[in-house]
């Protein structure tokens, strides 16, 4: 429902934009393909919209495609680029002035756009529609399935030279039910064919930083526990050399999840404390701290399956050993809490997923992603901690803290609790009367803000379909 444009468009809403507002749009979809079928039912969906399906043999339900252009403002385009010339050449005469036609294709898997394309398939339709005909590019970046299931309002960029197109669209995305975004004018179309290209953009940064956690810990874990500690007089438990591997794997995948989860929930408190230092909660945060917010959830996501590696490892180490002697109590509370981290952050993980999140209230996602969470990091902790002391003979003395002849090196055993303990002390302090009221205060005159700028800005009476911002 929100269409960004550019300044030189904000002088007043275009009249068409108000009469697609005000009236009862029509859009002709070509195309019965499935991507064709489901941008149909989408657009039909509220009612709002006259949708009239186009195909070169219509069956029930469809028409033509001459029939379906014929007093349409917006025609989209669902056939390959193959065939926009065909399609083109067919529709043409029938194409009314300022008609907007939006091209919805990409370029297959197997052919990619190259990376330094500046053309578009879009600027090859416009160089084949008639003169007066606005050409578009929008849904792209959208699926069948988004565009059918999805519980969440799906965000459709468009890239449009004229101001008009832009505000005719954004029309019809509001009545069907769809954020509209304007990416810019149709060079900006060249960026969006190269997107759905794209393989996991947003999961690069923390799976890089993942690996460099996880190696940190092998290599820390392999010096403590073989190198190092495996010949000091004070050096840590001693290890059969067939199992160093799994030894190793195991600690290192518990260190891993535990620092990872530490980094994904520290972040909102370091966020608020930030914001009171300020004394503002409406300025941005740096590229190196809004990067590391907006990846939060693929840290959680990745810091889970380190967790579940960490429990699989330790199942099958637990079988290789084949002891048969009966685990005392401080054994059994270690697993317990290692089982209320696990299960938490299963809970966790399964929350990320947005079919789930989109049908969480508010109260429910804060339960789940700041206090469920930091109980489960809690959980981890104290099970990292019994661990700790019992690989260490059950002994509380400080010495047992270093390993290597003259304590060489802090016990990975320890050292992997410290991030996660400042990520609870830091949400504590966060959580504090001190902290939270003034917190949520700041916030709270953001919200404010916004209503009285809204409210100055917007006449009641207002139509335009486009928020410029």
């Amino acid at each position: 429902m929100v269409s960004t444009a550019p300044d030189s468009f904000t002088a007043s809403a275009p009249k068409e934009a108000v009469i697609a507002i005000r009236e009862t749009p029509v859009v002709a979809v070509l195309g019965t393909g499935m991507y064709g079928r489901a941008l149909a039912c989408r657009l039909a969906m509220n009612r709002q919209v006259e949708v009239r399906v186009g195909s070169r043999t219509p069956t029930e339900g469809q028409v033509t495609q001459v029939e379906a252009v014929r007093g349409a403002r917006v025609v989209l385009l669902a056939v390959p680029p193959q065939a926009h010339a065909a399609v083109i050449h067919s529709i043409a005469p029938h194409l009314a002035p300022n008609t907007v036609v939006v091209d919805i294709s990409n370029h297959p898997l197997c052919a990619p756009p190259p990376e330094n394309a500046t053309t578009s398939i879009a600027h090859q339709l416009q160089a084949i529609v008639p003169n007066g005909v606005v050409v578009a590019k929008a849904f792209n970046t959208l699926s069948a399935y988004a565009l059918t299931t999805s519980k969440r309002a799906p965000i459709v960029h468009i890239a449009c030279d004229s101001a008009d197109g832009v505000d005719v669209l954004s029309a019809v995305c509001v009545r069907a039910g769809l954020v509209a975004v304007h990416h810019g004018s149709l060079s900006a179309a060249v960026e969006l064919e190269a997107n759905p290209h794209q393989l996991f953009p947003a999961w690069r940064p923390p799976f890089y930083l993942s690996i460099i956690v996880f190696v940190w810990w092998v290599v820390y874990d392999t010096l403590a526990r073989c190198v190092i500690g495996g010949h000091g007089p004070r050096g840590g438990p001693s290890l059969r050399w067939h199992l160093i591997y799994l030894q190793v794997l195991m600690s290192a995948t518990g260190e891993a999840s535990m620092t990872l989860f530490a980094l994904t929930f520290v972040a909102g408190p370091v966020a608020g404390m930030i914001q009171l230092v300020r004394g503002s909660a409406s300025k941005p945060f740096g590229r190196f701290f809004g990067g590391w917010l907006d990846m939060r959830k693929q840290l959680g996501v990745v810091a889970f399956a380190f967790a579940s590696m960490h429990a699989v490892v330790g199942v099958t180490s637990k079988a290789l050993l084949k002891t048969n002697s009966e685990p005392d109590w401080m054994e059994i509370v270690c697993f317990t809490f290692g089982l209320l981290s696990y299960s938490a952050f299963t809970v966790l993980a399964i929350c990320t997923s947005q079919n789930v999140a989109d049908s969480m209230s508010w109260a429910e996602f804060r339960a789940v992603f700041s206090w469920l969470g930091m109980g489960g990091l809690l959980f981890g902790v104290l099970h990292q901690a019994f661990s700790a002391w019992i690989s260490h003979g059950y002994s509380p003395s400080p010495s047992k803290f270093w390993i290597g002849h003259g304590g060489v090196m802090p016990s990975s055993s320890w050292v992997g609790i410290v991030i996660p303990l400042v990520a609870i002390a830091v949400r504590l302090i966060v959580w504090s009367p001190c902290a939270v009221i003034p917190l949520r205060t700041l916030r709270n005159e953001v919200r404010v803000d916004l209503k009285n700028e809204h409210s100055d800005t917007e006449s009641p009476h207002t139509h335009s379909p486009t928020l410029r911002v």
